[in-house]
């Protein structure tokens, strides 16, 4: 009885350090970094847009020349599709986050997994005329339905490797020197468009990641490959 309780006890803490750690490997391998470049970063925004820090987001990017991955909502993107369309225009990357952002979304069924991610799709590529390739599921969570939906969909899976822990924080100085502690080449970087903090520490983190002989690479050439 004991060894079938210590058994069962091991395979429940597996299979949730598999599904909650995006960088497991177990269900989705996703890329959560590239050694290809040692020197290089890829900045990533989840859960917008946002109807003013996206913007401003998209600002302060442009003045650096820095290129990132939006992972968008459907839910916003039905709200603020304009602001989609410049993430666009602007030479972004642009990914699916899922349609609702749900708390239940790794409990959803998987054609109810897979409707989401299509609907978010159709209303992006409808905006934007282009294509999304790439998926971060939401909080980062995978399971088997994930995996089929994103399967299904060819997209390329992406983690991360700094967690800048800016839904938590807030404070700007907090999150900027909670990313600059853990940063690397290589690292692709996770912040939120929708946390004040994030944009207002965002120039001084690319000037101080530069100042640290560090460069942003284009998404797609980051992306590609292992």
């Amino acid at each position: 009885m004991l060894l079938f309780s210590v058994i069962f006890i091991t395979g429940l803490a597996f299979i949730v350090w598999a599904s909650s750690d995006i960088g497991s490997g177990v269900f989705i391998k996703a890329k959560c970094k590239n050694a290809e470049f040692p020197k290089g970063l890829l900045l990533t925004f989840d859960d917008g847009p946002h109807p003013e820090n996206t913007p401003e987001i998209l600002d302060i990017l442009e003045k650096n020349g820095v290129k990132a991955v939006f992972f968008v909502t459907g839910t916003e993107v039905e709200k603020y599709p304009e602001i989609v369309k410049k993430i666009s225009e602007r030479g972004h990357l642009i990914g699916n986050h899922s349609f609702s952002h749900s708390n239940f979304f790794p409990f959803f069924f998987k054609n109810t997994i897979l409707s989401e991610l299509q609907r978010t799709a159709e209303i992006c590529e409808k905006i934007t005329g282009k294509k999304i390739f790439c998926f971060r599921p939401p909080f980062g969570v995978t399971n088997p339905r994930i995996a089929y939906a994103a399967k299904k969909l060819n997209y390329v899976t992406v983690g991360w490797s700094v967690r800048s822990k800016d839904t938590v924080l807030k404070d700007s100085g907090m999150i900027l020197k909670k990313v600059l502690e853990l940063i690397k080449g290589g690292d692709i970087i996770l912040l939120h468009d929708t946390v004040d903090g994030s944009v207002k520490m965002l120039d001084k983190l690319i000037n101080q990641c530069r100042t640290d002989g560090l460069e942003f690479i284009e998404p797609v050439k980051f992306l590609s490959g292992e």
